[in-house]
């Protein structure tokens, strides 16, 4: 659980996460919060982006089941 939305504490949060895994995702995928950025990534998100070598994906605006349907067909992918 994160205590804010605010990008310093989401970058941490993924941080956090990604460096207890084995593995780097090549896309992270987000919906539009101000904290990671509206169409364009925030300065802190493009620097984790480009730290990892990972993209940013942004789901269209105010489609709420995208980023669920983004994250199966990637998670699909994976599995074959």
């Amino acid at each position: 659980m994160l205590p804010s939305r605010q990008a310093s504490d989401l970058v941490d949060g993924h941080w956090r996460l990604l460096t207890g895994g084995q593995a780097v995702p090549k896309t992270l995928v987000w919906d539009n919060g101000a904290g990671v950025g509206k169409g364009r990534p925030t300065a802190e998100f493009a620097a984790l982006a480009g730290l990892l070598a990972s993209r940013i994906y942004f789901c269209r605006p105010r489609d709420p089941e995208a980023k669920g349907v983004t994250v199966r067909r990637c998670s699909a992918k994976r599995r074959h």
